[in-house]
């Protein structure tokens, strides 16, 4: 069942005409309930949730350049940009064939912002763009209102972070101690730790209850670009009210069953039964039964596991946006 969030994203975006072809983000907050499975068999491991950020922190600017950013790293606008700008805020293009895009911000002045990354080829000399603060854990899981179970317990709940894209791909351990999330490891405060764009944190619930997240934010109706790392990765399913394999439209982008090197799908459900499913032309199938899985439910707020062989390059995986109205 869906989660009905509360600023009617459909109705009352809709009443105010916004479109996907009109806006590119629904400065309206909102929120989503998550649910948060309960460790019912007592597993000394836990019970795994992937957790995304499908909602986002509201723009600090939007805006159109003055002239292409393609292949530099500085985009440039009439004024209106916020001073001192910083590697906690990302940059995305919100129109055009690279719509979705996004990098880190560098720096910026009150007509500029410059990147981490170099712009893609082909931008429009007007390319629109919205500058807003990466989400974040203390954005998603806020002050613990959830109730997972804090750091001076045993057993304590704890969230990871996988990081796909270095070497060995290490994983984070963030817990809540006091007021704060904190590495696990390093003992240093993880309120800011990044959850960035198309990806998902995994909660281990060591607690007996199933728990429900409240996550707060913004409607982003631009198409979300996930990097997609050789190895593991932890995808988050972008879609605020839900989705299906099919509608995310995965399919065609990942390597296909019949190929040397398929990628493989592994999602979690809330009573911890999975499935691994693959790819074969424009439909994904279960690889087990090899079932048509076009119409499996990817819930809102929850991710999946992406496996990519070692063999094969990194790539992108885009996203539909969110559709607001016709």
């Amino acid at each position: 069942m869906k989660t009905l969030i509360p600023f009617t994203l459909a109705a009352a975006l809709a009443a105010s005409g916004f479109t996907h072809a009109q806006t590119a983000f629904s400065n309206s907050s909102g929120y989503i309930t998550v649910p948060i499975a309960g460790n019912v068999a007592g597993s000394s491991a836990g019970a795994g949730t992937f957790v995304s950020a499908p909602l986002a922190n509201l723009s600090l600017f939007a805006g159109s350049a003055t002239a292409s950013p393609s292949g530099g790293q500085v985009i440039s606008f009439n004024g209106g940009v916020p001073l001192n700008l910083s590697g906690a805020s990302m940059l995305e293009i919100t129109n055009g064939a690279s719509e979705g895009w996004w990098t880190t911000v560098a720096s910026s002045t009150a007509t500029s912002v410059t990147i981490t990354d170099s712009f893609p080829a082909g931008l429009a000399a007007n390319v629109a763009v919205a500058v807003r603060k990466f989400t974040t854990i203390q954005d998603v899981f806020g002050e613990n209102e959830a109730g997972l179970i804090d750091a001076s317990n045993s057993p304590f709940d704890e969230i990871q972070i996988l990081d796909a894209a270095s070497a060995g791909q290490p994983t984070k351990t963030v817990v809540r101690s006091g007021a704060d999330w904190f590495d696990f490891v390093a003992e240093t405060v993880a309120n800011e730790d990044i959850i960035y764009p198309g990806t998902a944190v995994k909660v281990i619930r060591r607690g007996a209850l199933p728990l429900s997240l409240v996550i707060k934010g913004g409607v982003r109706v631009t198409k979300t670009h996930a990097d997609v790392f050789p190895g593991t990765n932890w995808i988050g399913q972008p879609n605020p009210v839900g989705e299906t394999f099919g509608g995310i439209q995965v399919a065609s982008q990942l390597n296909p069953a019949d190929g040397a090197n398929p990628d493989f799908i592994d999602i979690l459900r809330p009573n911890q039964s999975a499935d691994t499913f693959v790819a074969v032309g424009a439909n994904i199938l279960n690889f087990v039964t090899e079932a048509d899985a076009n119409t499996e439910s990817l819930p809102e707020g929850n991710g999946f596991v992406l496996k990519r062989s070692s063999s094969q390059v990194a790539t992108t995986v885009v996203f539909p946006g969110q559709v607001i109205s016709n």
